[in-house]
């Protein structure tokens, strides 16, 4: 079957506008724009850069524009040459960009840190300035709350700016790299001072508490975020939905000893089964398994036709070194939900071990009973 003419055609003009060379270097500045964005770098050089940047794709646009003309013309021909010559440090200035903006993505892509959170106030935002592409940008100027005399000039998303007002204390967070250059994460609302402030004014509102604490605990300020808390359960001690987020931010980054008091706090005004099986796994993680069984038998009576609870206590039991218990508690499980090959697999294991345990109990009582034609 032949191609109609109107789709070759078509297929053909796109082909070329993808072929010209204007058009892939556009494409290459917008990537690198994007990866501005994505993994900003604080500073004046990308500032510097950006409008020069511009600058370079209005010459390389024109350039192109006219370069098929250049074919008439005289290789020495004087405009020619000037006009190579600025084709050649603009094509220059388009290839630093693009390549910086490639060192940025590593740096980012690659980066494993750890974020930090730094305190900084707007000295003036969304200021806007146009680099010479389709796309405008915004920035803002920083300065450091702790050393008043360090002010940077960061790129801000949009999404960014319409959760920001203007002049008001706002939370980055910096990562340091891949390759060592550190990048700013993300510009928001510092809700640990704002939220502070207007605790002043309404000691008693609870939606400023909850957004503080939510902060401290999303940037991993997690001593100031376990002493608002406790704070917040003296003054709300019937927020037991919030008291239980708070002990789960906690268990979902290891925080096992910290989360068991706001657990058991709920437990002793609102017993349920799920709680109850969260304390027992969370004693269990903390290396606590005598206090993890008491607390999962106990569960039992809440549900006992459930197999969650005899799921956990066959691992607490198993790693209390109790296999006839453990092995009791992985068959129960089974009874009530039989396809679950991990717990099979585990329930071969303690018995394995078991048999070992048990055969090294009947060799030390060997050992210690003496044989009865030895002299006395």
């Amino acid at each position: 079957m032949s191609v109609p003419s109107s789709i070759r055609f078509i297929t053909s003009q796109l082909w070329s506008l993808v072929a010209d060379r204007s058009t892939i270097v556009s494409i290459a500045c917008a990537l690198g724009i994007w990866i501005q964005f994505e993994y900003r770098v604080p500073g004046p050089f990308l500032f510097l850069l950006l409008p020069a940047v511009g600058v370079a794709l209005l010459v390389l646009n024109l350039y192109f524009l006219i370069s098929h003309h250049l074919a008439r013309m005289r290789a020495d021909d004087p405009f020619r040459l000037t006009l190579g010559r600025i084709e050649w440090w603009s094509s220059l200035l388009v290839r630093v960009f693009v390549y910086y903006s490639l060192l940025l993505y590593v740096n980012g892509k690659l980066d494993t840190s750890k974020p930090t959170y730094q305190p900084y106030d707007i000295v003036s935002l969304a200021k806007k300035f146009d680099s010479g592409t389709p796309l405008s940008y915004s920035w803002v100027v920083l300065r450091h709350r702790e050393n008043p005399e360090q002010t940077e000039r960061v790129l801000i998303r949009s999404d960014e700016l319409r959760n920001l007002s203007g002049a008001e204390p706002v939370a980055v967070t910096i990562r340091q790299g891949f390759v060592g250059i550190p990048w700013v994460g993300a510009i928001e609302r510092d809700w640990d001072h704002y939220g502070r402030q207007i605790l002043k004014l309404a000691p008693t509102a609870a939606i400023p508490w909850k957004e503080l604490i939510t902060f401290n605990f999303n940037h991993d300020r997690w001593k100031q975020a376990m002493a608002d808390a406790n704070e917040y359960v003296k003054r709300y001690p019937s927020d037991l939905d919030f008291i239980l987020y708070v002990a789960g931010a906690l268990l979902d980054e290891g925080q096992y000893k910290e989360g068991i008091p706001f657990l058991e706090f709920v437990i002793a005004k609102r017993p349920t089964y799920d709680v109850y099986q969260t304390l027992g796994w969370a004693f269990s993680y903390a290396g606590n398994n005598p206090r993890a069984a008491q607390v999962l038998e106990a569960s039992v009576q809440l549900n006992p036709d459930y197999w969650e609870a005899y799921y956990h206590l066959g691992y607490v039991y198993g790693g209390m070194g109790k296999f006839v218990d453990g092995i009791a508690m992985f068959e129960k499980t089974l009874e009530r939900n039989p396809n679950m090959p991990e717990v099979e697999i585990e329930l071969k294991r303690l018995k394995e071990e078991l048999a070992v345990q048990q055969a090294a109990t009947k060799r030390r009582m060997q050992t210690a009973t003496p044989s009865p034609s030895a002299p006395r």
